[in-house]
């Protein structure tokens, strides 16, 4: 069976400690799930429900178009040229970013305030899972943001100029993430991004930021819809956007700024706020309950790529759904007794999700390839041991569609 996604307002809680016993190391994490799509299902290609990625921009710096071309209207734009050509892909190393002197540019190393954190705990992962937090400042489903009075009537926006420029933007981002080029990453988002994206509410300046992305395990990531393009003012622009880490299925709304990176006027990522839509693709439920420290799946065998885990925690503790792939020769086991914030060699990381004491949950994962996948809790009981060690753990096994 499957069922369509609807957004809950559960999907933004962090968890605020998470450690793995394992050589006193523990590397930032956040743990919110974030659910967002469009109206109407999106197949891909091959038959699956998996919404295909947007076509990808290389890890290069894109220039953004000029205002007075975003400001335009349709009509006014018949001659504009399309969004700027990306910079070259031989571009210089990458280095700090610095503002304009003539115009009030943002530089993506600017420790602005982020807006009403999650949490004021940076959130330590067990495993350096990459995902991660964001502020809790989400616009309720009926309402869309407001323009700044110096944008003027929305109506004058050349709005498909301006989502050419954030996806173009976005998948610049994500293809520099995905190729581990954390430090041309890092010339794509500004301080805040940057502590969100490991899962801190502190901003983080390029070189930290590069510095402990390299101890996390490599993933892809990528773009999946990019919706609800909005100029705030000159220099700020927001959109809805629907993305993946590993197989997990985030969404947000992002906000952008303009930042001249390396001589390039681009548009960079500055804050992940709550997403608020519905997804544009289907899943098939497992319905998941968790009580004395075990795991009771319902179904246990899905024929579907893509799952939605809707679970109830009935135990007085925090637990978490921390999704794996195994190979044939590995155990749980290993999650114990290998030291470091790296994943053990033969362990992929697929998505995670915490649930808190007596409340529900859900985690959404896409793009799964037949066979068993591992669930385990990692999160510590009140003797400081892992509830993976108590048993907490067990599997799912995804059939060919």
């Amino acid at each position: 069976m499957r069922q369509r996604v609807l957004p809950m307002s559960d999907l933004n809680s962090t968890h605020p400690a998470r450690t793995r016993i394992v050589a006193g190391v523990a590397t930032l994490a956040a743990v919110s799930s974030l659910l967002l799509g469009s109206s109407g299902a999106i197949h891909a290609q091959d038959g699956t429900s998996g919404a295909p990625p947007l076509e990808e921009t290389n890890c290069v710096l894109v220039a953004a178009s000029d205002i007075e071309e975003l400001r335009g209207t349709p009509d006014s734009m018949a001659e504009a040229s399309p969004i700027a050509s990306p910079a070259s892909a031989s571009i210089p190393a990458p280095q700090e970013a610095t503002a304009l002197a003539s115009t009030p540019v943002a530089s993506p190393d600017s420790a602005t305030p982020q807006a009403s954190p999650v949490s004021a705990t940076p959130v330590a992962s067990p495993v350096g899972s990459p995902v991660m937090i964001v502020t809790d400042t989400a616009l309720p489903p009926d309402a869309s943001p407001t323009a700044s009075p110096e944008v003027g009537a929305s109506a004058s926006l050349n709005e498909e100029l301006l989502n050419e420029d954030l996806v173009a933007a976005s998948t610049s981002l994500t293809s520099c993430l995905t190729e581990g080029d954390f430090g041309q990453a890092s010339n794509h988002m500004t301080a805040t991004f940057r502590g969100q994206l490991v899962g801190s509410t502190q901003p983080l300046s390029a070189s930290d930021y590069a510095s402990l992305a390299e101890t996390f395990p490599q993933i892809d990531y990528s773009i999946l819809e990019v919706e609800n393009p909005t100029l705030v003012d000159d220099t700020t622009a927001t959109a809805d956007v629907v993305w993946t880490l590993a197989n997990q299925v985030r969404s947000d709304r992002w906000t952008f700024t303009i930042s001249n990176v390396q001589g390039v006027t681009m548009w960079t990522v500055d804050e992940a706020a709550a997403g608020t839509l519905t997804p544009s693709l289907e899943s098939t439920p497992i319905f998941t309950t968790i009580s004395q420290d075990r795991y009771l799946l319902l179904p246990g065998t899905v024929a579907s790529d893509t799952v939605l885990f809707e679970v109830n925690n009935d135990d007085g503790v925090d637990h978490e759904l921390l999704v794996l792939r195994l190979d044939d020769s590995i155990s749980t086991d290993v999650l114990l007794r290998t030291p470091g914030p790296q994943l053990p060699a033969g362990v992929t990381m697929i998505g995670q999700a915490t649930i808190a004491a007596d409340a529900t949950g859900r985690l959404l994962l896409t793009d799964l390839e037949p066979g068993i996948y591992t669930i385990v809790c990692l999160l510590l009981d009140e003797t400081g041991v892992p509830h993976l060690a108590d048993g907490m753990e067990t599997t799912f096994t995804v059939d060919a569609p």
